[in-house]
């Protein structure tokens, strides 16, 4: 402000009129105030504090800014005595808008721009009503004050009150677009004008809208009608810029192909706020033609893309078929189908408000006519309505626990609670009531009304709040254009959201408020009376289980929820939720097949949390899920048969490789589910009968093998299943086992026969050895054997014996797309690895007189024919018996093995750190066997009945024969049970791995969970291992004394 005493005369100089006796108003007003603006800016004595004084009834908060700005806008005289005409006028305005500072900054910015201060307060000195406007404008948007401020041409165009006061067509609209189009050649200049053009017209119905010049539901129409333009505007663009059309073609149907662009949403009801996203849906007349992908995806591009002059619109376009996987400009009939065969209810919901906006008219017409015909076809029944609300309520929960109740559009008793009430009794009686077809919201309210399904009361009610509400929503986003629907927390805030809505003094916020929930209230209150809250009928955690499927699940809710349940990688297993309820990103999963899923959700999650791996075993049912191909089927299998859920849930927890059977042939989850099948155990008889019944039915050698690979793989399966559901014990679970390799190679050595017939190879048997002469195979056994035969010397021809064995061999361990059968080691036939391969069985005896070590005696305990000549190999075990029990045990043989004992432990048993080596440690599995081999090889010539090569029925009979006290059957006997199972499980949860037991740690603790020694968490483990360790010590004492001693 000038401050010398030569520009303070002057403007005192020019107080009045040269030639005039006219008073100017500025000096009138000083001489009727005790304190006026000319006082503020003439007199050289006014201090800060009378300043301060003389503002503070225009409700400004920033003083020092307000008198800034003062000062700009007064400028240098003689400019000041213009401001000074309309000066106090213009504090008086901003005073009244709901922002003051913001008026008088923004009017102070706009007045830097408009290119000259003095032309523009001379204006305004004519025309009081134009700075009025202007200063709420200014106090009341900053989004349409930049407009202005930014392109100061605009003025013209607020300051005509007559045009304000009137709508602008859809016609002229276009109209108008198009004319500013036409002198520019290039797309970018092109699109440039299309963002200016909507920064105009937006700043038209801003200021129509806070100058109350139309009500609400007309602003909502004007606001989608510049949508509507400016999505036609963008298509035809993209057409000229795709199809090369002329641009004087404004209709492009005889150049460009069918395409339309619809509206959903707000724009599809003509009800778009200033920040709404739009909504849209690209329907093409033909199927995979790039011409139209290219289309959508330069519409798309012409609506969103940021240039030097903004963007147009956030667009939406995930309401399309099959969402953010499907195709962006799906063709009509794959639209049809979709909507016929997968569309969800909430999909149909939204197609209430689907509107053509541009496009090819007749494809258009077809394809609304079809969405009407098909929402409004039939009533919709109970469930689809329940599952509509259960997706609000959804929404609205999550509201409410972010926002509290300030959620003016999704809160209770919202915009939302409206819309759904309305559209809900639409899809209701849509089938009944032509007039109930309309996508806007106050239209549908009128409607219902007059067809008497919504009481005219409520309908009242509704309306009001509606239009309410929508002011309210389009209020707060008029400030900065931020799509916000929660109101301020800031008293301040909450202060100039009620001056924009029209309430005055100081209790405007509290007003507003009071208004606010008045009308929420009534609106919910309609809105559960006819759709009462279904809470009820949920199953119990089903709701919070579902909650956790939307991506917009935060990561701390997905914790709080599947954290307790033992998940340790929570992102997984939130993502495999996600999968079993709504399937992989490219597959659309029914929405009745996720509701099977959130029926047996909370059953799921508790079977998960009680098997031994939590994350394994989700991670292996979702991949089994996916599988089987029939989802619903496979769901609704698991809701019928809530027992399976527990089996399936720690069969993925403990076995890969059987989770991976099952994987490859889920149609072996019929045999799993069937108790009659599962229950019982199945015999030797029974295996051999139904696998030679599928090897039967194949043509050729290798669809055999196949086959037998096939029932290898089936029935390990069941037995594992049978294992880990307690269906059997351990020694049933190894006979089994040894059941299924005996038919196995039988098979096999009947169909390897059939492909070498020169010689009488039926005159041959496979002895068992090893676990398998014992019945004690375990999940990853390898097969024990050697061959003997019975040919004469004449027929003798050791080159094609050795080549069957080979054969033989080979087809069981050969790996095909079935995986394998067994692998089979024939190290413990005579000379091991350097003998050869098959022998008469006057050669085994000759060898067994002449050059047997003592280890090899140990072995000859556990022989038994298992496929072949079952005489000849009941010969040869017979004979192997025989020979073992007359040939005396000397003290030589005793030095041996126990050198060979000391070996094995010293070489072969070093205990990896923090394990447990069960098979080879002290007083482990060989520990046992050894001990039962050694007193049936001592024992066996005075204690014939004590041989048997079956381990568990040695301990018996080595009892009942006297050799074993009871004390000692007795330790033996649990001891071999207990680290037999406990090898078996490991032996499950990794086949490959040897069977080292963990001394801490997850894995101990999944090992523990797998065999059901659940005390407590924290006491699991070291209760496995204890019991372990005391098991050991006595073995390991018996051994001793028997072995080591003189016992």
């Amino acid at each position: 402000m000038q401050s010398d005493v030569a520009g303070r005369d002057r403007l005192k100089a020019l107080s009045i009129v040269e030639g005039s006796s006219t008073t100017p108003r500025w000096a009138s007003v000083s001489m009727h105030n005790s304190f006026s603006l000319a006082d503020y800016l003439l007199d050289e004595t006014c201090t800060r504090e009378s300043q301060n004084l003389f503002l503070k009834p225009y409700r400004f908060r920033d003083l020092n800014r307000a008198r800034q700005n003062i000062s700009l806008l007064a400028g240098e005289p003689p400019l000041t005595l213009d401001f000074l005409e309309v000066g106090e006028e213009l504090l008086a305005a901003c005073s009244d808008a709901p922002e003051p500072d913001a008026s008088l900054n923004n009017f102070e910015r706009f007045a830097g721009t408009f290119g000259g201060k003095s032309s523009l307060y001379r204006y305004l000195q004519d025309d009081p009503r134009a700075m009025s406007a202007l200063a709420k404008l200014f106090g009341f948007s900053h989004f349409l004050s930049e407009i202005l401020i930014r392109n100061p041409e605009y003025f013209d165009l607020v300051v005509d009150t007559h045009a304000l006061s009137h709508s602008v067509s859809v016609e002229s609209l276009s109209k108008e677009l198009r004319l500013s189009l036409s002198s520019l050649n290039s797309v970018q200049g092109r699109r440039d004008a299309m963002r200016r053009f909507k920064r105009r017209q937006m700043l038209r119905v801003g200021f129509r809208d806070i100058l109350q010049l139309a009500d609400v539901p007309t602003l909502l129409r004007e606001v989608s009608d510049i949508a509507d333009v400016l999505i036609g505007a963008s298509f035809e663009l993209a057409c000229q810029e795709v199809m090369q059309v002329p641009r004087d073609n404004p209709g492009l149907q005889n150049t460009v192909p069918a395409f339309s662009v619809f509206a959903l949403g707000k724009l599809g009801g003509r009800e778009l706020n200033y920040s709404s996203d739009i909504d849209l849906l690209f329907v093409s007349g033909h199927s995979d033609d790039r011409d139209l992908t290219r289309i959508a995806e330069r519409t798309f591009k012409n609506l969103t893309e940021a240039t030097g002059e903004g963007y147009l619109y956030r667009v939406d376009m995930r309401l399309r078929p099959q969402g953010t996987t499907g195709p962006l400009s799906p063709s009509i009939a794959s639209c049809l189908s979709y909507y016929e065969s997968w569309a969800e209810p909430w999909e149909w919901q939204a197609l209430i408000k689907l509107r053509q906006v541009a496009g090819d008219a007749e494809l258009g017409k077809r394809f609304a006519g079809f969405v009407e015909s098909l929402i409004y076809a039939k009533q919709i029944d109970v469930g689809t309505i329940t599952e509509i609300q259960h997706i609000k309520r959804r929404t609205e929960r999550r509201s409410v626990e972010s926002n509290g109740l300030s959620d003016v559009k999704v809160g209770p008793g919202g915009i939302r609670d409206v819309e759904f009430t309305i559209q809900l009794l639409q899809l209701l009686s849509g089938s009944e009531h032509q007039a109930l077809h309309t996508g806007n919201t106050l239209n549908a309210i009128e409607a219902l009304a007059n067809v008497r399904q919504l009481e005219t009361s409520e309908a009242k009610r509704l309306k009001h709040a509606y239009i309410f509400l929508r002011k309210l929503e389009n209020y707060l986003q008029i400030v900065h254009e931020f799509p916000l629907h929660t109101l301020p927390t800031e008293p301040l805030e909450l202060d100039q959201l009620a001056r924009r809505m029209g309430y005055t003094g100081d209790d405007a916020g509290e007003l507003l408020l009071a208004h606010i929930q008045e009308h929420r209230a009534h609106v919910r209150r309609i809105h559960l009376r006819y759709f009462h809250d279904i809470s009820e009928t949920s199953t119990p955690g089903a709701e919070q289980i579902e909650n956790l499927l939307p991506d917009s699940c935060s990561t701390g809710e997905a914790e709080a929820v599947l954290r307790p349940y033992g998940f340790e990688d929570v992102t997984a297993a939130l993502e495999n939720l996600r999968l079993l309820a709504l399937g992989p990103a490219h597959v659309h999963v029914p929405l009745r097949t996720r509701r099977l899923f959130l029926q047996i959700a909370p059953s799921l999650l508790n079977a998960m949390s009680s098997s031994p791996d939590p994350d394994q075993a989700l991670n292996r049912l979702e991949s089994l899920c996916s599988a089987v191909g029939n989802r619903a089927s496979f769901l609704r299998s698991l809701s019928r048969n809530p027992q399976s859920i527990e089996m399936f849930a720690t069969l993925g927890a403990v076995s890969e490789e059987l989770m991976q059977t099952l994987l490859s042939h889920p149609e072996y989850l019929d045999m799993l589910m069937s108790p009659g099948i599962m229950t019982p155990e199945k015999h030797l008889g029974t295996m051999l009968c139904e696998l030679r019944d599928r090897v039967t039915v194949e043509k050729d050698h290798d669809g055999k093998f196949n086959a037998l690979r096939r029932y290898r793989h089936r029935e390990m399966l069941r037995i594992g299943v049978r294992d880990l559901s307690n269906l059997s014990d351990t020694v049933t679970v190894h006979r089994e086992i040894s059941h299924l390799a005996e038919s196995c190679l039988k098979i096999a050595f009947e169909i390897v026969c059939e492909g070498m017939g020169d010689l009488p190879f039926e005159q041959c048997a496979v002895i068992g050895m090893g676990k398998l002469g014992g019945e004690e195979l375990h999940y990853g056994s390898d097969l024990d054997v050697a061959f003997v035969h019975d040919l004469g010397d004449k027929e003798l021809r050791p080159t094609r014996l050795h080549a069957f064995c080979e054969r033989f061999i080979r087809a069981l361990a050969e790996w095909t797309g079935e995986g394998y059968a067994f692998k089979l080691d024939t190290r413990l036939r005579p000379e091991g690895g350097a003998g050869v391969m098959t022998r008469s069985l006057d050669s085994y005896e000759e060898y067994w007189q002449e050059w047997i070590e003592p280890w090899e005696r140990l072995a000859l305990l556990r022989v038994r024919p298992v496929a072949g000549d079952d005489e000849l190999g009941g010969r040869f075990a017979d004979r192997a018996r025989h020979w073992n029990r007359t040939k005396p045990v000397d003290e030589e043989t005793l030095i041996s093995l126990r050198h060979m004992k000391q070996r094995i432990e010293s070489e072969r048993a070093a205990q990896e750190s923090g394990t447990i080596d069960v098979k080879l440690g002290p007083g482990g599995l060989n520990d046992i066997e050894f001990t039962v081999q050694w007193l049936q090889l001592r024992h066996g010539a005075i204690a014939p009945t004590a041989l048997t090569p079956h381990t568990f029925e040695g301990i018996e009979r080595l009892w009942c024969c006297g050799i074993l006290s009871e004390e000692e059957y007795i330790h033996l006997q649990q001891a071999y049970v207990f680290t037999r199972r406990v090898d078996s499980r490991l032996r499950l949860l990794d086949p490959s791995a040897p069977a080292l037991l963990p001394k801490s740690g997850r894995e101990l603790d999944v090992l523990t969970k797998s065999l059901r020694y659940q005390t407590s968490d924290a006491a699991t483990g070291a209760e496995l291992i204890d019991r372990y360790q005391s098991h050991a010590t006595r073995v390991r004492e018996i051994l001793e004394k028997r072995f080591m001693g003189t016992g």
